[in-house]
């Protein structure tokens, strides 16, 4: 299947295997310093990603002209577009049907409380990335507004 110049071939790969190929007319990425779009054409560029959520609306299947909003909760990795393929990089790749809500409201409870008692104990760094990791998990689960 030869790719259309109007997407992007996305490949995502851990440090130990491929975890999927997708193509999209446009990706959000939780860039390091603030979300970031990429469209086919995009200028060659790379960086770092935090933990955040990734946002793309898939092609159908060839011949299809349903296309699928898809939402994937990561912890942080890299990205590189060139040539109208963006690589993935990441730690984490869970997709919004994946989140278990209940275990990220706890891990969410957890770290609040740990913040909240304030003990000198208290790795607050840790706990503020847990939270945020926890809160992401939830909005990534979330059935997204349309406005």
């Amino acid at each position: 299947m030869s790719l259309s110049s109007s997407h992007v071939k996305i490949c995502v790969y851990s440090a130990a295997k491929e975890l999927g190929r997708y193509h999209a007319a446009e990706v959000r990425i939780p860039a390091f310093d603030g979300e970031m779009g990429i469209f086919a054409g995009h200028a060659h560029i790379g960086g770092a990603m935090t933990v955040g959520v990734v946002h793309f609306v898939s092609s159908g299947a060839q011949g299809s002209t349903q296309n699928q909003c898809q939402s994937y909760f990561v912890t942080g990795g890299f990205f590189e577009m060139r040539d109208n393929v963006l690589t993935l990089l990441v730690n984490v790749w869970e997709e919004a049907s994946q989140v278990d809500m209940s275990r990220a409201q706890e891990s969410k409870n957890r770290a609040i409380s740990r913040l909240e008692a304030a003990h000198r104990d208290v790795n607050v760094s840790r706990a503020l990335d847990a939270l945020k990791r926890a809160e992401m998990r939830l909005a990534v689960a979330q059935p997204r507004k349309r406005a």
